[in-house]
C-alpha cells in the first residue's frame, strides 16, 4: 500500500492555519472588546466625574445662599427634606435635597447627573449661635422697615423681616461699606425687664430751672417727668452708674445732659414712652458755647418697654430732637419723624420712617475704645452656618 505523503502533509498545514486564523480572528475579538469596553469606561470615569462636580457646585450654591443670608426656608422642620427640581448646569443638570438634622446640622445633598451617569455630593453646614453686642447697627427692627422718605442713614440696617425703598428715598446715605439686611435671624437674649416702679412723682423742670440726679440717689423713680423747653436735667455719673425710671411718660422739650467722668460708667434710663422734640446728650448748634459737652453714645442706654418714642405736643410745632445714645425697645415703636439728628444705635420692633424727612441716622457704638469699657446688659444672639464636612 502506498502512501501520498505530501497529500497528508498539506492537510495537517490547512488545519493548522485554520486553527491560527481562528485563535487571531479571537484573540483580535476579545483585544477590540476590552478596548471598546475601556473607551466606554473611560468616557463613564469622565461623565462621572463631571456630575460630582457639577453636584458639588449645586452644594455650594446652596450652602453659600444659607451662610449668606441665613435663610433656612428651603428646611421645612427637623427631620424633614426639600427636593429641587433639576436645574441644567453645563453639559449636564443637578438637583440637591436639604434636609435638618435634629442636631441642627443642615445636611445639603446635591445630585449630578450628565446623560445617564450620576453622583452626589454631600456637605453639612454647621449651626453656630453667635453673641455679641446688640448695639452693632445703625437701625435694627423686628417688623418691616419702609423707606418712603429722604433720610440719610449712616451705618448697618437689619431687620427679621423686609426691607422697602420708596421713590423719595435717599440712597446716598448707603454707601458700599454699609449693609442692609432683611431675614436676619438674630434675636435677644430676653424681652426688657422693666423696673416695677410704685412711685406716683409727678415732676417738672420748668424753663431757667436745673435738676441734678446722681448715683447717690439710688434708683430715680417717677411716674411722669417733664423738662420744659429751656429746661435742663442733669445727670451726674461722678459716683458711678445712674438708673432713672419713668412709668409713664418722658416728655423732653428741654436738655438732658450727662456731666462727671463717664469712663466704665452709664446712665439707664427707663421709659415706658418718650415724647420730645428737645435734646438729649446732643448739644444744638446754638449751644455750641455752653459748658456742658456731650459723652460718646455708649455712656446712655435709653430702654422703652413697650410705648413709643414720638415727638412731643401735636407734632404741628415742626420741632425734633438730637439725641446721642443707644435705645433698645424690642417691642417698641419709633417714630423717625420726631427725629432731627440721632447718633448711636437703636432696636426697635417697629422703626416707623412716614414724614421723617430730613433725619440723620448715625452709627457709633462708643468712643473709639472697646463695648468692654461699658457693660451694656444687652446681648444678641445670632443663629450662623459655617461649611463642615464633605462626603459622597
Amino acid at each position: 500500500m502506498t502512501v501520498n505523503l505530501k497529500s497528508s502533509q498539506r492537510g495537517s498545514a490547512m488545519i493548522v492555519t485554520l486553527m491560527v486564523v481562528m485563535v487571531l480572528t479571537f484573540l483580535g475579538t476579545t483585544l477590540w472588546f476590552y478596548s471598546v469596553n475601556d473607551v466606554m469606561r473611560a468616557d463613564r470615569q469622565v461623565k462621572r466625574t463631571q456630575a460630582y462636580y457639577i453636584a458639588r457646585s449645586g452644594c455650594e450654591a446652596v450652602s453659600d445662599y444659607i451662610i449668606k443670608t441665613r435663610d433656612t426656608s428651603m428646611v421645612e422642620g427637623e427631620g424633614e427634606d426639600r427636593q429641587s427640581d433639576s436645574i441644567p448646569l453645563e453639559k449636564g443638570s443637578f438637583s440637591v435635597r436639604v434636609r435638618e438634622e435634629p442636631s441642627g446640622e443642615v445636611v445639603i445633598t446635591s445630585t449630578g447627573t450628565v446623560d445617564d451617569v450620576s453622583d452626589r455630593a454631600i456637605l453639612t453646614l454647621v449651626k453656630k449661635l453667635e453673641v455679641r453686642s446688640a448695639f452693632k447697627n445703625a437701625l435694627f427692627a423686628k417688623e418691616d422697615l419702609y423707606f418712603r422718605e429722604k433720610v440719610d442713614i449712616l451705618g448697618d440696617i437689619e431687620t427679621n423681616a423686609n426691607i422697602y425703598y420708596g421713590n423719595e428715598f435717599d440712597y446716598d446715605g448707603f454707601d458700599e461699606s454699609y449693609d442692609a439686611m432683611a431675614g436676619s435671624t438674630a434675636t435677644f437674649t430676653s424681652r426688657l425687664e422693666f423696673p416695677n416702679s410704685s412711685s406716683n412723682l409727678d415732676y417738672t423742670i420748668k424753663e431757667g430751672d436745673r435738676y441734678i440726679i446722681s448715683a447717690s440717689e439710688g434708683e430715680k423713680e417717677f411716674k411722669w417727668l417733664t423738662v420744659e423747653e429751656g429746661g435742663i436735667l442733669e445727670i451726674d455719673l461722678s459716683e458711678g452708674d445712674v438708673n432713672i425710671s419713668v412709668s409713664a411718660i418722658l416728655t423732653v422739650d428741654g436738655r438732658i445732659v450727662i456731666t462727671g467722668d463717664p469712663t466704665g460708667r452709664k446712665v439707664n434710663l427707663f421709659v415706658q414712652n418718650l415724647f420730645a422734640t428737645g435734646n438729649i446728650n446732643c448739644k444744638a448748634d446754638d449751644e455750641e458755647d455752653d459748658d456742658y459737652e456731650d459723652v460718646a453714645p455708649n455712656h446712655l442706654i435709653l430702654y422703652i418697654d413697650r410705648g413709643k418714642l414720638q415727638p412731643s405736643g401735636d407734632g404741628s410745632s415742626g420741632k425734633k430732637m438730637s439725641f446721642k445714645g443707644c435705645i433698645y425697645g424690642p417691642e417698641a415703636s419709633i417714630l423717625l419723624k420726631s427725629i432731627e439728628y440721632f447718633e448711636g444705635s437703636m432696636i426697635a420692633r417697629i422703626i416707623d420712617n412716614t414724614e421723617a424727612t430730613g433725619a440723620v441716622i448715625k452709627y457709633s457704638s462708643g468712643d473709639g475704645t472697646t463695648e468692654s469699657d461699658v457693660n451694656f446688659g444687652v446681648t444678641q444672639e445670632d443663629i450662623k452656618y459655617k461649611k463642615g464636612l464633605w462626603r459622597r
